[in-house]
């Protein structure tokens, strides 16, 4: 058994995996996950695929601030490959972060930054959403729906693979409070808030369908890129 983590011991973000018992260990990437706002790892979170082949995170090489990409790697960090990518804009500041691969291992779940709510988000003009693609980067839908003042993130699969439990942040001057939702794995049937809190994580147990606080299904949009 081994546990993944991202580590900045050299100043920069790479995944590295031990031993259960925090022996044997080993880095994977050298390519620096970028430092997202002084960010604390939650950008390069290494996820492990359910076979146990596979690890997925989010980061960049050489990217200090902008431009994350989910990707995937072998377990022992060969076979290194971006799932998603931007045309390189400096300016275009479209980050994937935080994957979740479902629980079959044929789908991942992310945050993505990248549409455009022009002169209202204070930094970017972009808000973050979920989106869930193949888990070869193909087939990219968006389950969450770009609204101000709204983000949308962290995504976790329930045990059967039938919803998403992810977090929704509405902002109100001076107060941001993180709630959690939950939805079915397209994106209609949204339930919640069920709870104030943030980073959710689905236990063993099956995907109840009881939903004591229904929420406005929101529309799913097809991407056909990445």
């Amino acid at each position: 058994t081994r546990i993944a983590f991202g580590s900045d011991r050299d100043r920069n973000w790479d995944i590295f995996v031990m031993d259960a018992d925090g022996t044997n260990l080993d880095q994977l990437t050298d390519i620096g996950l970028g430092d997202w706002w002084g960010s604390d790892g939650t950008y390069a979170r290494p996820a492990w695929s359910p076979d146990g082949t596979q690890i997925a995170f989010g980061g960049g090489p050489g990217n200090d601030d902008w431009d994350l990409e989910i990707y995937v790697m072998d377990a022992d960090g060969r076979n290194l490959r971006p799932l998603t990518g931007n045309d390189d804009d400096d300016t275009n500041f479209t980050n994937n972060w935080w994957p979740a691969w479902s629980p079959d291992g044929n789908k991942i779940a992310f945050t993505s930054r990248r549409e455009d709510v022009p002169e209202l988000y204070e930094f970017t003009g972009k808000r973050d959403l979920v989106f869930v693609m193949d888990a070869d980067g193909t087939d990219l839908v968006q389950l969450t729906t770009n609204a101000w003042p709204i983000d949308t993130c962290c995504p976790t699969w329930s045990p059967d693979g039938t919803r998403i439990a992810y977090t929704r942040i509405e902002c109100a001057p001076g107060f941001c409070p993180p709630e959690i939702f939950v939805m079915d794995a397209d994106g209609t049937n949204i339930c919640g808030p069920l709870a104030t809190g943030d980073q959710p994580n689905w236990g063993p147990a099956p995907a109840s369908t009881n939903c004591p606080r229904p929420f406005t299904t929101m529309t799913t949009t097809t991407t056909t890129t990445t």
